[in-house]
């Protein structure tokens, strides 16, 4: 009679299952004979029923892991537009699919070693699984053919979604979210309007060359950042001014980009206004930045809450414990703010007024393994709203910034305060 057995080799051509093949036993007619073609047969039972259990399980592992994997064919979300490969402007609109269900959270990364993802701005309306929004690649300056790439990430639905705020750094994917296709594109300014780019604004401030940013709904906050003078401005005492206006039925925020890096040493900046009174929700930040988590921080707010602290500094990322040092600065309506960064180590203080001979309002030393190295930073200075949201008052906010200074490691003597 003919029998199966399980050699573990691969079938001959035509054969049922792997693993297995044909051979013959010669059976008698004794009862040993007879024997042995029952235990043959309960083992192969047996055997068989192994490989079916592993089979089976193997299948279901690999569904399950393939059902979100892009790799797979079988993905929850699909980028419809813009088409790997293409050209985009600095905000460009993007469209998606869901497949089954979920909210999609869009992010953006530079293609450039050891740059974070992007969060972008929330999508608002998701009908029949079809999703659109604009997404931003770069800013006004970004050079023609730098490269991004764009995913949609699918969270359970739209409160998990709000989590991921507008602005926010991720340094991978989250392994809890399936991804779509990674897609990539390119910036081409030109493309867009069929004309050269707008030059971005400049101006000079404290002997140096600064860009004024120009972008919707972006970080931080989300804000939509305006290069109009109504909100940066040099006065006739070359004071630069940073001021968030309504325009629009919204709100329009203010920074200034330093046009080159200047790398480790002392920076000093003078500021006034009517500081203790300013709004809850307004953010003056003063410090470099390469990218969220590279970035050493002043900022002067109570981030909502008219009881916190108005003034912290912090070395990013800001979730690490002891990498943040909050203080209050009382009425003082002139500070003098340094930051003092050196290979490995960093030393921040503030003084009320001009005086810094006197005993700080507080002074900071941080050297932590997050202290960033120097060479792709800018300084930056800025007026902006906690999570874009409008002024408590409703109204209009203006800092001044009198000075900014920079001086080399070589150059700074570093004063310990007084006992």
């Amino acid at each position: 009679m003919i029998n199966l057995s399980i050699n573990g080799t691969k079938p001959s051509r035509g054969k049922c299952w792997p693993g297995l093949r044909l051979r013959k036993v010669a059976l008698g007619g004794s009862g040993s004979m007879a024997r042995l073609r029952d235990n043959e047969e309960v083992a192969l039972v047996r055997r068989l029923t192994r490989v079916l259990t592993l089979f089976v399980a193997c299948l279901a592992l690999s569904l399950a892991r393939g059902a979100d994997d892009p790799r797979s064919g079988d993905v929850r979300a699909k980028i419809v537009a813009p088409k790997e490969g293409a050209a985009v402007d600095e905000v460009e609109e993007y469209k998606g699919q869901l497949t089954r269900g979920g909210w999609p959270v869009v992010v953006v990364r530079p293609l450039i070693e050891g740059e974070p993802w992007y969060v972008q701005s929330a999508v608002g309306e998701v009908a029949a699984g079809q999703f659109s929004g604009r997404a931003h690649f770069g800013a006004s300056d970004t050079p023609q053919g730098a490269k991004f790439v764009l995913v949609v990430l699918v969270a359970e639905d739209k409160k998990a979604a709000a989590k991921f705020k507008a602005g926010t750094a991720l340094n991978g994917l989250p392994a809890d979210l399936p991804p779509s296709r990674e897609i990539t594109v390119y910036r081409d300014a030109k493309r867009a309007a069929g004309q050269p780019p707008r030059e971005r604004r400049a101006l000079k401030f404290a002997g140096r060359t600064w860009l004024v940013k120009a972008a919707r709904r972006i970080g931080p906050g989300p804000n939509d950042f305006s290069d109009a003078k109504d909100n940066v401005w040099l006065d006739d005492k070359d004071r630069l001014h940073l001021a968030i206006t309504p325009a629009d039925g919204g709100w329009r925020c203010a920074e200034v980009v330093a046009d080159k890096s200047l790398g480790y040493g002392e920076y000093v900046w003078v500021v006034s206004g009517d500081l203790p009174a300013l709004d809850r929700r307004a953010v003056l930040g003063l410090f470099t930045y390469e990218n969220e988590s590279r970035e050493i921080d002043f900022e002067f707010s109570r981030w909502g809450d008219s009881t916190k602290p108005n003034a912290q500094f912090v070395v990013q990322p800001y979730t690490v414990k002891g990498n943040m040092h909050r203080f209050d600065t009382g009425n003082a309506k002139v500070l003098t703010v340094s930051l003092l960064w050196r290979n490995g180590q960093v030393r921040c203080r503030c003084w009320d007024g001009g005086d810094t001979s006197k005993e700080p309002l507080a002074d900071w030393r941080y050297t932590g393994r997050h202290t960033p190295a120097a060479g792709r930073e800018r300084v930056r200075a800025n007026l902006w709203l906690v999570d874009g949201k409008a002024p408590a008052s409703d109204k209009r906010q203006e800092v001044i910034i009198h000075s900014f200074e920079h001086k080399p490691v070589e150059a700074v003597r570093d004063r310990r305060s007084r006992p």
